[in-house]
């Protein structure tokens, strides 16, 4: 009887094996690394925007408690409101007034104002008019920049 020969030479095919199994194990390695990476990456530019939108958030509502908090004149307009734009605002540019950066936070803010609304007034002389403001909050950190724009009204 014959025996059939390439069933008696096998001794190769575990090695064959093995090494295709470890090339198959090392390119699931390299790109599980690869992804883990790029979503670290990610997540490290989500928190920078994040920490740019809070602080421009920060500069606006900081910027409206300071308009809240300052006694208004007859002349309807803050001090602190002038033609003077210090900074580069880039493409969204505000109207030309002061650009304050706000404390404890690496941002900006500036107020325009924008007059007497029409609305909710009466034709009684006595009572208090309300004046419209736009106020702009700004933060720039790593590259990341962010700006708030907030509507506000004031009676005096």
């Amino acid at each position: 009887m014959k025996q059939n020969r390439g069933l008696k030479d096998e001794d190769g095919s575990v090695l064959v094996v093995a090494l295709i199994i470890l090339v198959v194990l090392t390119l699931l390695g390299i790109a599980v690394t690869t992804t883990t990476e790029i979503e670290t990456q990610i997540a490290g530019n989500e928190k920078v925007h994040k920490e740019t939108f809070y602080n421009a958030e920060a500069a606006a509502m900081q910027c409206a408690q300071v308009l809240e908090s300052t006694p208004m004149g007859d002349d309807s307009s803050e001090s602190w409101i002038l033609d003077y734009n210090e900074g580069n605002w880039g493409d969204n540019t505000p109207p030309t007034h002061i650009l304050i950066s706000a404390p404890n936070i690496n941002a900006k803010y500036t107020a325009d104002y924008e007059g007497v609304s029409d609305t909710g007034e009466s034709l009684d002389l006595m009572k208090a008019k309300i004046h419209s403001y736009t106020i702009y909050g700004r933060a720039d950190e790593n590259n990341s920049m962010s700006m708030i724009k907030l509507g506000y009204r004031k009676a005096y």
